[in-house]
């Protein structure tokens, strides 16, 4: 009894934590993207990409608050479509805030070892056409979790889930298939 206490307790914790990260994320990279935008820093390239990676991690903090939701049993995540666009933009913004940071890097990297180059690389037509480019190979690549991910069905007397009746997985005919993109996008990653 005292071992699901615990356990208990660990579950409330992980979903205020949850609910503070989500909300202080969601604040803290709104006042980011509002300062790149509205101060003298627009002008930087560098702050194109910033920009990009706050908006960016924005959306994916806004979908994971979608499956969160499920801990106030409030079930949006478990319909048909929701499902498919949810694990379709979660997999684009996580892509695209690891691409954009390596592209702020990269930029980073390029003024600091080569200084004399610097305005022969670092433009904002240049950051806004990696941002775009980006941007369109993410939504490109991962398009096919349009259609590998739906909604299921669970079996209340075999299941161990919670009690709603369906769930968002990868449909089992898609089950190899993803496994193999998910190994060539980790390494990609």
């Amino acid at each position: 009894s005292s071992v699901k206490y615990f356990q208990l307790l660990l579950k409330r914790f992980g979903v205020m934590y949850m609910a503070i990260v989500i909300t202080l994320g969601f604040i803290g990279n709104s006042i980011s993207c509002y300062v790149f935008v509205r101060s003298k820093l627009r002008r930087l390239s560098c702050s194109l990409y910033l920009t990009a990676l706050s908006i960016s991690d924005n959306g994916y903090l806004i979908c994971l608050a979608l499956i969160w939701l499920e801990n106030i049993r409030v079930f949006i995540f478990h319909n048909n479509g929701i499902c498919q666009i949810t694990v379709y933009l979660t997999t684009v913004f996580s892509s695209l805030s690891v691409w954009f940071t390596v592209a702020f890097t990269t930029e980073r990297f390029v003024v600091v070892a080569y200084p004399l180059k610097r305005s022969q690389y670092n433009s904002s037509a240049r950051t806004r056409y990696a941002v775009v480019l980006l941007t369109f190979l993410a939504l490109f690549l991962y398009s096919p979790t349009l259609w590998t991910s739906g909604i299921e069905t669970t079996d209340p007397e075999r299941s161990t889930l919670p009690s709603y009746d369906t769930r968002c997985v990868t449909l089992r005919p898609w089950l190899r298939f993803t496994r193999q993109m998910n190994i060539i996008d980790f390494f990609l990653t």
